[in-house]
């Protein structure tokens, strides 16, 4: 295969960048040309493993400390989160006047992919790979996509059970997905279309459309969740490849916590997801 020049994405925290690390070593071990765009506090981990970022102003740290989405996670509501996040997005954009969808719009002019890789999570970017005409593969880490067997991550059993959704799964994610489009985010859509010389979009239903016939790369273990019956039939671009962990740079020395931590005879084990949103009692 030709070398490809790859641009990745996210907006998200460490967290989010972290396993976009992985991907790239891979992809720069096989030949391609690799770089990374990500909020300004991840630009320094991407360049401890040697890797080019270009950087965006949007603060995710900042937006996840916010009042909205603080009082979200106390309420242990993961659809509410992801609307909170996105409030305090628009209101960083409002006050900085910078929106971090001309940036990534910037960075894929100037860097010119062959094929972009981002999280979904930057509604924006589909709308960019269809300005420039480049291929967009959506890289997911958690199950994210609709499904009529398979219930939605976004929200626990006591809310299914509360809101009467617990055996009506593909409602659960309609209301899924309109809470993470909301009319404010879908009319920030409608104005970049028009900026970037783009067909308005006739509805969310046109934009969620899009986003589910995006390939799909489900970076997670079918071991330990499950790929949902009507995943392939349903969204044949959707395919699972495992999870993506980079490991620590060479230069990396752990806190003395953390080794005395896995010297300890017992070692407590805790298996969670995106567990900040979920009441205590959910935990597993």
């Amino acid at each position: 295969m030709a070398a490809l020049r790859v641009g990745i994405i996210s907006k998200g925290t460490r967290g989010d960048v972290q396993p976009f690390l992985a991907l790239s070593l891979e992809l720069q071990k096989r030949g391609h040309q690799v770089v990374i765009c990500c909020p300004a506090c991840c630009v320094d981990v991407v360049q401890e493993y040697g890797l080019e970022a270009f950087r965006m102003s949007f603060d995710p740290k900042k937006a996840i400390q916010s009042k909205e989405m603080q009082l979200a996670i106390a309420e242990g509501d993961g659809a509410s989160c992801v609307r909170a996040f996105n409030t305090a997005q628009e209101r960083q954009i409002e006050e900085s006047g910078i929106n971090p969808a001309d940036e990534v719009y910037d960075f894929v002019q100037g860097f010119q992919p062959d094929v972009i890789v981002g999280h979904p999570s930057f509604v924006p970017l589909m709308m960019v790979a269809e300005a420039m005409s480049v291929p967009l593969i959506n890289a997911l880490f958690m199950p994210f996509l609709p499904s009529a067997v398979a219930q939605p991550v976004f929200f626990s059993a006591k809310q299914l059970e509360r809101d009467g959704l617990l055996e009506r799964p593909l409602e659960a994610h309609r209301l899924f997905w309109n809470m993470y489009i909301s009319p404010e985010e879908f009319q920030q859509l409608q104005l970049l279309r028009k900026r970037w010389g783009l067909r308005p979009y006739k509805d969310v239903m046109e934009v969620q459309a899009a986003y589910h016939a995006c390939p799909e790369a489900n970076c997670w273990s079918s071991q330990v969740i499950a790929e949902p019956a009507d995943l392939k039939p349903e969204f044949p671009l959707a395919r699972q490849t495992g999870y993506l962990f980079a490991d620590a740079p060479s230069s990396y020395t752990p806190p003395a916590e953390l080794v005395t931590f896995l010297e300890a005879k017992t070692k407590p084990l805790y298996i969670g997801a995106w567990d900040k949103t979920r009441d205590p009692m959910d935990r597993s």
